[in-house]
């Protein structure tokens, strides 16, 4: 969870442009980021304010306007048991893997790609082979060995890769106790959509729809998306929004197709 703590972060922006005849304008704006942590639950805030001044000169009009909004705020805690999810509570955005982003006030359960260990935040395919005996298994990529471990006699597969980008084929050598050695080729490509194997990423908001303009609708709805890695090379996706006079369904496969590419 971390230390309880307040913190504020900003950024600047000011000028002064001067014009020969008909005076001079200023402008300030300034980012704020605000936060407090108590326990498990973070509070975050994000807002900003801008100024615009007119001087107008030879006792022209003169004009000062300022404008301060709060764009967001929300608290979130963790969800360990739940794959690394994250619940979110407040004015927060949907992720943006099978439908398209949206601001929303209201409250989100959804898995975090960041409470993972490095070595599962990315795509990779799962490495499977059968040992003779105590072995060790060697994987290249892209001329790195990027992986090394010892395998008991029997079938073994290899989860945690870090792969060194996101493609190119992966050699696999497999070296027995008595030296002889197995060698084989693991062709890789990758899409965004695309998940290791086993890993769910899931997704469940409701609420209300916001927009920054007044003229929008802010209808209540509710979102529910899910992500699948099937197989080593196979991920299944899908959701539904529903809201008032709208629906919308989305469901679809990513196929990691080896040398030839990735869809």
């Amino acid at each position: 969870n971390g230390i309880n703590a307040l913190m504020r972060d900003y950024s600047y922006c000011g000028s002064t442009m001067q014009r020969d005849d008909s005076g001079q304008s200023k402008s300030n704006f300034v980012n704020l980021r605000s936060g407090a942590n108590l326990g498990a639950w973070r509070l975050r805030n994000y807002s900003t304010y801008s100024n615009q001044q007119s001087e107008g000169s030879h006792g022209g009009d003169d004009t000062n306007t300022s404008k301060f909004e709060s764009i967001n705020t929300y608290v979130q805690r963790d969800v360990r048991f739940l794959q690394g999810g994250q619940l979110t509570l407040g004015e927060y955005s949907t992720p943006a893997d099978v439908f398209d982003s949206i601001q929303f006030t209201g409250a989100q359960l959804a898995s975090d790609d960041q409470m993972l260990p490095d070595s599962m935040s990315q795509f990779a395919p799962t490495v499977r082979g059968i040992a003779k005996s105590n072995a060790q298994v060697t994987i290249k990529q892209n001329g790195y060995v990027i992986y090394q471990s010892n395998v008991s006699p029997g079938p073994f597969a290899i989860t945690d890769l870090y792969p060194s980008g996101n493609g190119g084929d992966m050699e696999v050598t497999v070296t027995e106790s008595d030296g002889s050695t197995t060698k084989f080729n693991i062709a890789t490509s990758s899409v965004p959509i695309l998940q290791r194997e086993g890993r769910f990423k899931y997704n469940l908001a409701l609420g209300k729809y916001r927009s920054g303009n007044d003229d929008t609708e802010t209808p209540n709805f509710i979102q529910v998306s899910n992500i699948y890695g099937l197989t080593a090379r196979t991920t299944v996706y899908g959701g539904v929004q529903y809201a008032e006079n709208y629906r919308a369904a989305n469901v679809g496969v990513g196929f990691d197709l080896g040398s030839v590419g990735a869809v």
